[in-house]
């Protein structure tokens, strides 16, 4: 009976989600020259920092292009002031993403354009994505405090089980 408590306890604290290095892929388009894969972090997106990351690849032999630039453009559909970062790589933990740090003020759809201009050709695409209210701070530590609710729990559903054996068994001590 504990075993099959355990399972469904360490099942419940398993991610929900596992990401690659850049989070998770927005857009992976064909566009000119280029293969363009677009990856944003954290997931779901929320109002505030924001990790955009675009791998560039040639379209015909995936190989990556690393010495591209890289132009991301954030408008929001909702209007108000839009923003421009360039990605560059070394940013992130893998070294064939550019990729950006932009704080999005608000919560809604925003539409996001790309740039890639390199020696000979170019390329733009967009496309749109829907960014939440900003998550309270409480709600990122659930896990601290979820433990030791489930603790304290299991701990009363003992209690209340060896108190009902108790009542059914006066005699016996357990």
């Amino acid at each position: 009976m504990w075993g099959r408590a355990l399972m469904i306890l360490a099942t419940l604290l398993v991610p929900l989600s596992a990401r690659a290095d850049g989070g998770l892929a927005r857009l992976v388009v064909d566009s000119g020259e280029f293969r363009l894969t677009v990856f944003s972090s954290p997931t779901p997106l929320r109002a505030g920092p924001v990790d955009l990351s675009v791998m560039v690849q040639d379209r015909e032999t995936l190989e990556p292009m690393l010495d591209r630039r890289v132009e991301l453009r954030l408008v929001p559909s909702a209007g108000g002031r839009s923003l421009e970062v360039a990605a560059i790589r070394g940013h992130s933990t893998n070294r064939l993403l550019y990729s950006a740090l932009v704080d999005l003020p608000d919560p809604g759809r925003w539409r996001i354009e790309v740039e890639v201009t390199g020696a000979r050709a170019g390329a733009r695409e967009s496309f749109e994505v829907w960014v939440g209210a900003e998550r309270p701070a409480v709600l990122a530590l659930w896990p601290y405090w979820a433990l030791p609710l489930i603790a304290i729990g299991i701990f009363g559903l003992h209690q209340w089980r060896s108190q009902k054996l108790r009542r059914l068994n006066p005699g016996r001590v357990g």
